[in-house]
């Protein structure tokens, strides 16, 4: 699967896919830029959110989060 997004004006934007089952594996390829120091770049979680994944730029540097 392959996706492409762009926003050009500054502000909120978001892209939300169906939930697919990964079981315990997951493989995910990113490609981004940004003039943005502050912002959540790719978020996944289970239903009930105990199980998250997060990668984010905070003050110009990449943030990883895995619960």
């Amino acid at each position: 699967m392959a996706n492409v997004v762009s926003f050009n004006e500054p502000g909120a934007g978001y892209v939300s896919l169906p939930g697919v089952n990964i079981e315990n594996f997951a493989q995910v390829s990113l490609k981004f830029k940004t003039k943005q120091d502050n912002g959540l770049i790719f978020y996944m979680a289970n239903e009930d959110q105990s199980n998250r994944f997060s990668l984010a730029m905070l003050d110009g540097s990449l943030v990883l989060r895995s619960s």
